[in-house]
């Protein structure tokens, strides 16, 4: 097959979870002998108006939208330049699908374009994008969100204070409906995120659940090669982006009221300078910390990084769509502490692989650190449940996508060639002109 796929990022300019998933989807989809092309988007301020970019990453064919500015918290934005890039990279590849795995800083009419032109969309919902402008479904005063209310309660409370916020968000809402609806194919990684869509746009058909991989090698014994709490330190790490709705200030909090011991805290993955500096005075007031930040690393060198770990800390206060990063540290026999919300409450198995505490609840966080420091044998019995919990592997997600794709393909687009919704059309651009 040939086929188009569609991110927000990729590799090197983007390189958190969604992205190495597609970067791996897109990779796996060429060794398996298909053409595979990938349209991206780079949302630099300058230019002033998206430009198309020709490169290569690792033996694929990148397509990189540059400039515009960031699409977050903005509808319409560039969609119309976009669409008419999009419309003739579509032209030009004339592919036989299109895998459209993230949308931000994209259109939702992609979906209608390539429909127009007899090409099938399969959507993914790696997150709560298509419900939420903000994706995580959390205000920017960091509560959390319910929903979208068909657009409304966009324009109440994140938005409210913009132009036209009604009409604008409202649109938006119909806008990624209406991609929905057109989708030759959905697909979520977890049954959450599945329900979640599910219930909101009560698609023509059902969302499949297709697992994100990993792409570490799995030890199963890894367990066995560092004895819990060997040198009397709690050895505790976070992985991936070091960003407020990942919860490393309520981590710190925990640990601030928990009587644990010594206590290690790593964290390991991307941080901004002075979100760092405001942890790290933060952790000055806990008694007994080591506290490190490693930064950005390489995937194939998480085990290495995890090996003198005792148990990793997932305390996101949004809800997570997924958990690869619970998945990785199963990968190396590593136990997880992770707040049930969300599609992890179906990763860790509380007193098994892990264990489970209320969101956005420091003292709860803190009763579970004391357990591992405390009770006898918890480490090592939920160390032998994480090596023993499966993970998807890149080559069956692969297998997965690829078999929908040609499903897709055979079958066409959901909704046949004909005219745009003409009033979706007409609020879109009279938004971007106000």
């Amino acid at each position: 097959m040939r086929v188009l796929v569609v991110s927000h990022r990729f590799p090197p300019y983007g390189v958190t979870g969604v992205e190495r998933v597609v970067e791996w989807t897109a990779g796996g989809l060429a060794r398996g002998g298909h053409d595979v092309t990938v349209l991206t988007r780079r949302a630099v301020a300058a230019p002033a108006l998206p430009t198309l970019e020709v490169s290569t990453y690792r033996g694929l064919d990148v397509l990189t939208l540059v400039g515009g500015g960031m699409e977050f918290g903005v509808f319409p934005g560039r969609t119309a330049r976009l669409e008419a890039l999009f419309e003739r990279v579509l032209i030009e590849l004339n592919p036989d699908a299109v895998l459209c795995s993230h949308l931000l800083h994209h259109s939702p009419a992609y979906v209608g374009i390539a429909s127009r032109w007899g090409v099938p969309a399969v959507l993914e919902f790696h997150d709560f994008y298509f419900a939420c402008p903000l994706v995580h479904l959390e205000r920017p005063t960091r509560e959390p969100c319910d929903g979208p209310e068909a657009g409304e309660a966009c324009a109440t409370t994140c938005f409210a204070g913009q132009s036209h916020a009604s009409l604008r968000w409202t649109t938006r809402a119909r806008a990624f409906a209406s991609a929905v609806r057109m989708a030759s194919d959905l697909i979520a990684p977890s049954r959450h995120v599945a329900t979640y869509f599910s219930e909101l746009y009560d698609p023509p058909s059902p969302v499949r659940v297709v697992p994100n991989p990993i792409s570490i090698p799995v030890a199963r014994n890894a367990h066995l090669a560092r004895a819990p709490l060997a040198d009397g330190v709690l050895r505790l790490a976070c992985v991936g982006s070091v960003v407020p709705h990942k919860g490393p200030e309520l981590v710190l909090a925990a640990l601030r009221i928990a009587r644990a011991g010594p206590v290690s805290l790593s964290f390991l993955g991307p941080v901004d300078t002075a979100y760092a500096a405001m942890l790290r005075e933060r952790g000055r007031a806990v008694g007994g910390l080591e506290l490190s930040f490693y930064g950005s690393y390489a995937n194939d060198t998480l085990p290495a990084l995890l090996a003198p770990v005792d148990a990793v800390v997932i305390a996101s206060t949004v809800p997570e769509s997924f958990g690869i990063a619970a998945y990785e540290a199963f990968a190396c026999g590593k136990p997880v502490l992770a707040a049930a919300a969300g599609a992890l409450t179906e990763v860790v198995r509380d007193g098994e692989n892990g264990l489970r505490f209320a969101p956005r609840d420091a003292v709860a966080l803190a009763h579970v650190i004391e357990r591992l420091a405390h009770e006898p044998g918890l480490l090592a019995r939920l160390a032998r449940g994480a090596a023993e919990t499966p993970v998807t592997t890149v080559g069956t997600r692969v297998e997965a996508i690829a078999a929908i794709l040609a499903a897709a393909a055979a079958s066409g687009p959901r909704v046949p060639a004909g005219p745009q919704d003409a009033s979706l059309h007409a609020a879109q651009s009279w938004l971007a002109r106000n």
